[in-house]
């Protein structure tokens, strides 16, 4: 990553805590698909890998406003696809998962 972007992301970071909007969507254009790489490192499943992408947008704006100017902002960013990606393990991990057997069993005798 270039020095310059790097200082650009930041920037772009400041600028949504100040309210700019367009600036989350100049920072996907930018580090887009990097993200949905890393994302994929963990995750194997696309719509995973979207949701985890749109969260990791979500947490940037939430968390924009606690991001200090000499960070390395690329990394930030990263580190954030990180941790949704490996929430996101954790959570199908939770998830009930029902065999077709039971579906059918359970709509038999409810029949």
């Amino acid at each position: 990553m270039e020095k310059n972007t790097n200082e650009w992301l930041g920037k772009q970071i400041q600028n949504i805590s100040k309210g700019n909007s367009n600036a989350i969507s100049a920072i996907y254009e930018t580090v887009g698909r990097v993200m949905f790489a890393v994302a994929g490192i963990y995750l194997f499943n696309h719509a995973d890998i979207e949701e985890v992408i749109q969260d990791s947008l979500m947490t940037i704006v939430r968390k924009a406003d606690k991001f200090r100017e000499n960070k390395n902002a690329y990394a930030w960013i990263l580190k954030i696809v990180e941790n949704e990606a490996k929430n996101k393990i954790v959570y199908n991990s939770k998830r009930k998962t029902v065999s077709i057997e039971k579906i059918n069993a359970y709509a038999e005798v409810n029949e």
